[in-house]
């Protein structure tokens, strides 16, 4: 009698602390969150980790343009200092578009929700000589420079 109840107590204890044993989870941190960022540039994104992640764990950073986009762009990301530091390079998709993070983690593999829009800006373009006018300029004549692109305004 007493052995049923020694297995019965033993398996309730793995079944007790497996339930307690659960996966990690990862969020991002809005209170660190920069609404814009410039291409090419270090962005570091704070993020909140709930669990333990194995040692041999990769983090990288998913982008897409907007919420009804399926399509992403994966960056690789390394922790520093408790954010995780990554560069949008791809000038084609993202530059002076709003786009959306998450995080995704490979051991165990784990995915954040998605962020709040963020918006990439890319380097403005002055055009001094556009084909359709002379190359000479005399001293009293208009200039038109032609002016594409955003700017942060700092």
């Amino acid at each position: 009698m007493f052995k049923n109840y020694a297995c019965i107590l033993a398996m309730w204890l793995c079944a007790h602390f497996t339930a307690l044993a659960q996966a990690p989870s990862i969020s991002i941190d809005d209170g660190n969150f920069d609404r814009t960022t410039c291409l090419n540039k270090k962005v570091r994104l704070g993020i909140i980790v709930n669990g333990f992640l194995n040692t041999d764990n990769r983090f990288s950073i998913q982008i897409r343009k907007n919420e009804t986009s399926g399509n992403f762009t994966e960056v690789p990301a390394t922790m520093i200092e408790g954010k995780l530091e990554f560069v949008i390079s791809d000038s084609l998709n993202y530059a002076n578009n709003s786009v959306q993070l998450r995080v995704a983690a490979s051991s165990p593999a784990t995915l954040s929700d998605w962020s709040s829009s963020m918006t990439v800006f890319s380097k403005g373009r002055i055009v001094l000589n556009p084909n359709i006018t002379s190359d000479a300029v005399n001293v009293f004549d208009d200039v038109w420079i032609r002016f594409s692109g955003y700017s942060l305004g700092k």
